[in-house]
């Protein structure tokens, strides 16, 4: 195994063992059941009320394990100067970043992973216990294959968001590189709206 699929592994061991990590996920995973209660206050969008809360929470708790998590790799290892001791060995710089950068998409895909399971066992029991008669009059199916869709593409959002963040830690304080990764989410989010 080469050096960078070691420090990936490092990584991931080190981002589970993180307790804010645990709270993000936990508070993704409530907020996706707590959908499940303002979809029964709406009148026959509940389906789709789950689906959109479901979408945003995993969306927003992912960007902020993204950011937070890919700030903190570089910076924290520069002050406790483990990072000297890494680049003492037969390790090229490049290697530590692409490593720290897989090992951060890998900790992304798990917990993906972990809120669309907690979104689809939502809509299951959704769909369980509703008849057929009534299932025909939502618009798409509660179990609709082209919400996996949108669950890897939030992934990939999220891999380009872990790449700037990780870019902005390795020059930058946390604080400013925090900023700066926000900012750039912001403005690719922000669209201008030209008419006709």
């Amino acid at each position: 195994m080469n050096s960078t699929a070691w420090i990936a592994v490092n990584v991931f061991r080190e981002s589970v063992r993180d307790k804010v990590l645990y709270n993000l996920v936990l508070f993704a995973v409530l907020l996706i059941g707590a959908s499940y209660l303002i979809g029964q206050l709406t009148a026959g969008q509940d389906v789709k009320i789950i689906k959109d809360l479901g979408l945003e929470a995993t969306s927003v708790f992912g960007l902020f394990i993204a950011v937070f998590i890919g700030i903190g790799l570089v910076s924290k290892e520069v002050e406790r100067r483990s990072i000297y001791n890494l680049l003492s060995k037969p390790v090229h710089r490049y290697q530590v970043i692409v490593g720290k950068y897989i090992g951060l998409v890998l900790t992304l895909t798990v917990n993906i992973a972990i809120m669309a399971a907690a979104l689809f066992a939502l809509l299951y029991y959704m769909s369980w216990d509703i008849p057929l008669r009534a299932q025909a009059a939502w618009d798409t199916t509660a179990l609709d294959p082209s919400l996996l869709k949108a669950v890897v593409l939030i992934l990939i959002e999220l891999m380009v968001v872990t790449a700037i963040a990780l870019c902005f830690s390795t020059f930058s304080t946390p604080i400013l590189s925090a900023a700066f990764t926000f900012g750039i989410v912001i403005a690719g989010h922000f669209r201008l709206w030209t008419g006709p």
